[in-house]
């Protein structure tokens, strides 16, 4: 970064200049406008949340309505105070009136707002009576003792509401909420039972949960005790709430009070006016406005500035190219007049550096070229020497009609080699002068070795480096068979997708593990063979030799797969 900002240092101190006062003027600006346009937003969320509450008000109130009727619905009802007295009664008639009863009640299943009713009845004598069918989770004898039962038997004309930490039903029993309860009378006014409704904590704050929003307005309803009854924050944050005093000077904070009068309750909400200011939907708005025009601003500045230097940084990283060693294409001749005689001077250095490599590579593949053909005339004097001296062993026994056959065999050879001046030739010319070869070999060393070709060869038009198979079965000829021993030599040529695998394998005598594989190889040897297979394919082709005593040598020719 720090050399970076030596080689740009007029350009980043310009740019940064104007970057800096763009930024001062629009800040300022920003922080004027949002103070005011906060201001504004907040009073305005104070006042719809106002509104908000007014209908949860109302909806209490609704609440409250619709448990008041389901009491009176309930005292009216003849079944229940007959089946709360318990009178004894036949098995018919116990069934027809639980049936009636059950029936009765079919309509009192839910309160406002689709509220569960959760209701229960239960008589003096622990007797029970579920509106779904299902038992409490405490016993009759629990039930009468609990501060709730107690207090409604205390003063039985009146619907008592209490905060109770879970439910009496099983279902509801990992839930707190408000239990409803109020005495049922007989005909004779006489207390026969109590009647239970449920409300969970979830279904009593319904009403504000799906209104406001939990991190910006604060909700806590309590009784005259400071009880907490509801709230949209956690147990402990909630007690806080209520003793949180609406005198408080902190600016950040709305504190507001609102009766539920219906049911003696105190509704608080506590309103974070910085989470409200920093909800307003100009701020998102001005921010980007803000963040558009300083980067179209320091955009502008950066190209204008940009553009003026840019080819200087073109030619500095395509000199550095060079000095790596990578030669780019030309630059194009742009800008100032210095700067493209700059240009001008590079284009010049790059042609000049180009027809010198070009040059260079002309002359290393000549060279590569007479490298291959020095080591092949290697090879050819010693075969031609070898061959003449067959045929004149053929002519000296006057065995006229074979030294015919070997001066035509011959003749081609002479073709092969010294006519073709190509250092590659297809594999089927190779085989073909190998075939000639071999007669003028058995010819001169008699035909106790026999030579088979095996092929497995799917491509055509495989070529291959001239008189590359000779040298490896002459040798096999000479040195693997002494004293006229019968064997043979099989040539066994395979492919794969990408290489050409070539083995001569014979049945001769083999090499002892101490013997120099070089020795084995009389004439050219085995080095001639070696650096014309790096010449012509480097480290992509292999040479092995593998011999065992008295079993036989594997010769191993691993190439890659060319084509004519």
């Amino acid at each position: 970064m720090v050399q970076w900002y030596k080689k740009n240092e007029l350009f980043v101190q310009f740019f940064l200049l104007f970057l800096v006062s763009i930024l001062v003027v629009a800040l300022i600006s920003v922080l004027i406008t949002l103070k005011s346009a906060e201001k504004v937003y907040v009073q305005a969320h104070t006042k719809s949340v106002t509104n908000s509450i007014k209908r949860v008000q109302e909806d209490y109130t609704k609440l409250n309505d619709s448990i008041t009727n389901q009491f009176l619905e309930l005292q009216k009802n003849p079944y229940i105070a007959t089946y709360l007295v318990d009178n004894p009664l036949d098995p018919v008639a116990k069934y027809q009136l639980l049936f009636e009863l059950t029936k009765s009640l079919q309509t009192s299943n839910y309160l406002y707002d689709k509220i569960p009713t959760n209701l229960l009845l239960v008589n003096l004598k622990g007797k029970f009576f579920s509106q779904n069918g299902v038992y409490p989770i405490d016993s009759a004898n629990e039930l009468q003792t609990r501060s709730f039962f107690e207090a409604t038997l205390a003063k039985p004309y009146q619907i008592h509401y209490q905060k109770i930490d879970r439910g009496y039903f099983s279902y509801v029993k990992n839930e707190d909420g408000l239990v409803v309860s109020k005495a049922i009378f007989d005909d004779q006014d006489h207390i026969v039972g109590v009647a239970l409704l449920f409300v969970s904590s979830s279904d009593f704050s319904k009403f504000y949960r799906s209104i406001f929003n939990e991190d910006v307005d604060q909700i806590v309803i309590y009784d005259t005790k400071k009880t907490m009854i509801t709230s949209n924050q956690s147990n402990q944050k909630a007690t806080k709430l209520i003793d949180l005093n609406s005198m408080i000077s902190d600016a950040s904070l709305t504190i507001q009070n609102f009766p539920i009068a219906t049911f003696g309750y105190t509704l608080k909400l506590v309103t974070n006016n910085q989470v409200v200011a920093n909800e307003l939907f100009l701020q998102p708005l001005i921010y980007s406005l803000l963040a558009l025009m300083i980067s179209l601003s320091a955009g502008m500045a950066f190209w204008l500035i940009k553009k003026r230097i840019q080819p200087l940084y073109e030619l500095k990283d395509h000199l550095q190219s060079v000095a790596y060693g990578d030669l780019p294409a030309k630059i194009p001749v742009s800008g100032t007049q210095e700067i493209r005689s700059l240009q001008m001077a590079y284009n010049k250095m790059l042609d000049d550096l180009n027809d010198s490599l070009t040059e260079i590579m002309a002359q290393e593949e000549i060279k590569r070229e007479m490298e291959m053909r020095a080591l092949q005339l290697q090879i050819q004097p010693h075969f031609i020497y070898n061959t003449l001296t067959a045929i004149k062993f053929q002519i000296m026994k006057q065995e006229n009609d074979t030294a015919v056959d070997a001066i035509e065999a011959f003749t081609r050879l002479l073709q092969y080699t010294i006519g073709q001046s190509a250092e590659m030739i297809p594999l089927a010319e190779e085989l073909a002068i190998l075939a000639d070869y071999i007669k003028i070999l058995q010819m001169r060393f008699g035909t106790h070795v026999h030579v088979h070709v095996y092929q497995d060869l799917v491509s055509d038009q495989l070529i291959v480096p001239k008189l590359l198979l000779q040298p490896i079965v002459e040798n096999a000829f000479i040195h693997a068979f002494p004293n006229e021993r019968v064997g043979q030599i099989n040539l066994l040529l395979s492919e794969t997708d990408t290489q050409l695998k070539i083995e001569i394998i014979d049945d001769g005598i083999g090499m002892k593990e101490k013997t120099d594989p070089h020795k084995r190889f009389s004439g050219i040897g085995l080095t001639n063979i070696k650096e014309r297979l790096w010449l012509a394919y480097k480290e992509r082709a292999s040479f092995s030799l593998t011999s065992i005593p008295n079993q036989g040598t594997i010769v191993l020719l691993i190439l890659p797969k060319k084509r004519g």
